[in-house]
């Protein structure tokens, strides 16, 4: 009843206000297509203020204001015109994309990606002038993705050898996740309209669909995964979110708050279709399956510690200067102790939306991601349940693209900005809510 009459109160005319943020921010994605064109980074992040400052009037006039069924229309409208706008930009921030279609092509050709570095001499008849030399590190490294990316490589390859192959199939995974967005909003009896909070966002833009990277397939089958549980589909959760991981390991963090307790079908299904999927690699490559990743590791600075912010900073302020291995055994401990709140503070068969996005909001904070892409996972979840400070931070970590300015852009003051303010704004979140007690959102069960 109260959904009914909260529908019948929205039905009228489009919202002006979300017209002219809509506007501005087809306006600034243009703009913005145009300077990546020109490879003006320093641009293309004072650009992103502008779209942010419009997304997040759309944001609070959503959450804040009676919307008409008529901006749910227009939402989705502006998010294919934006996507649309996206679609065509240059491969000027990133070249991950590059490794995605060899990986793709060498596939068809019968050759393990897990096994052959793209320099190697049995695959020079493979190489072109298009996609071979801008491979990142092609005389030393196999591949770092997991079997579900290389599958979805190989797909792409098949629909083109190039880049519009994987954006095509990307874009196809951006349908999806809108779609179980939205049936995760109707299952908890919130506004389809909070569905802007995803599709409006500048990240998903530029990283999933303008320069075509894998974690927007991530993201849309963690979120299919956490729609399968909140209607009770513990083993096609389960299953689900292993795609999800195999894909990137990042939504694995998300099984504390998904899980059923004793519930077996969810970690069952998880753990076969993980072996049913890295079986075709495996079986050749054996634990080379892992790829390229832990020297990657090494080369980003994460073996020696200095790759993690809260290293980099305490080294930086000469403060403390921790070994990498002392601080990734403390970031396993928050996490574990998290993904014990996670899994013990709610009923049997809740799912808590609040715990997705702490889950994926510690998991990314502790971890010190390089990469503007690596923010984008989290976003979905905030349609559900907003976090201020993962919001903030999935928006200012655009400052990594800023052209260094010292003393004011810095490595030091990027990182204070995309994780420090985050960090204070979530510690606000925590005293306001332990001041101001509410219920917890109330969740579908499992």
């Amino acid at each position: 009843m109260q959904r009914a009459a909260s529908l019948e109160r929205r039905a009228g005319t489009v919202s002006p206000l979300l017209v002219a943020a809509g506007a501005l921010v087809v306006v600034v994605t243009a703009l913005n297509l145009w300077l990546l064109i020109e490879r003006a980074h320093g641009a293309f992040a004072a650009a992103i203020v502008v779209h942010a400052l419009a997304y997040v009037a759309g944001i609070w006039w959503v959450l804040k204001r009676p919307a008409s069924r008529r901006d749910l229309l227009l939402i989705l409208a502006i998010a294919v015109v934006l996507r649309a706008i996206a679609f065509p930009a240059p491969q000027s921030l990133t070249d991950d994309a590059y490794r995605y279609v060899w990986d793709g092509r060498i596939q068809w050709h019968g050759f393990n990606p897990f096994l052959w570095v793209p320099a190697a001499p049995e695959l020079k008849h493979l190489r072109d002038a298009a996609i071979y030399p801008n491979i990142y590190l092609k005389e030393v490294a196999v591949t770092i993705y997991p079997p579900v990316a290389e599958m979805l490589f190989m797909l792409a390859n098949a629909i083109s050898d190039s880049i519009w192959g994987l954006k095509v199939v990307f874009a196809v995974c951006e349908v999806l996740t809108v779609w179980a967005l939205l049936r995760w909003l109707d299952a908890d009896n919130l506004p389809r309209e909070r569905v802007l909070i995803y599709a409006w966002h500048p990240l998903p833009l530029w990283e999933f669909i303008g320069q075509a990277h894998i974690d927007v397939a991530a993201a849309s089958f963690a979120v299919l995964a956490v729609l399968m549980a909140v209607r009770g589909r513990q083993g096609v959760a389960g299953g689900v979110l292993a795609v999800a991981a195999l894909t990137k390991y990042f939504p694995v963090v998300l099984i504390p708050a998904l899980w059923r307790r004793w519930d077996w079908r969810a970690p069952t299904a998880f753990a076969v279709v993980a072996v049913v999927l890295y079986l075709p690699y495996a079986w050749h490559a054996g634990p080379r399956v892992l790829g390229f990743f832990g020297n990657l590791m090494d080369r980003e600075g994460y073996v020696a510690g200095y790759g993690f912010h809260v290293v980099w900073l305490l080294r930086d302020f000469n403060l403390a200067d921790p070994p990498g291995w002392l601080y990734v055994a403390t970031a396993l401990v928050i996490l574990a102790g998290l993904a014990m709140v996670a899994f013990w503070r709610r009923g049997r068969e809740e799912i808590r939306p609040e715990y997705l996005v702490m889950l994926a909001f510690a998991f990314i904070w502790l971890t010190s991601p390089h990469h503007v892409w690596y923010f984008g996972w989290v976003i979905p979840l905030l349609c559900r349940h907003l976090s201020v400070a993962a919001l903030a931070m999935t928006l200012l970590v655009f400052v990594r693209y800023a052209p260094p300015m010292p003393p004011v852009i810095t490595d030091t003051n990027n990182y204070l900005l995309a994780f420090g303010v985050p960090l204070v704004i979530a510690v606000a979140e925590i005293v306001r809510r332990q001041r101001q007690p509410q219920p917890h959102e109330a969740g579908r069960t499992a």
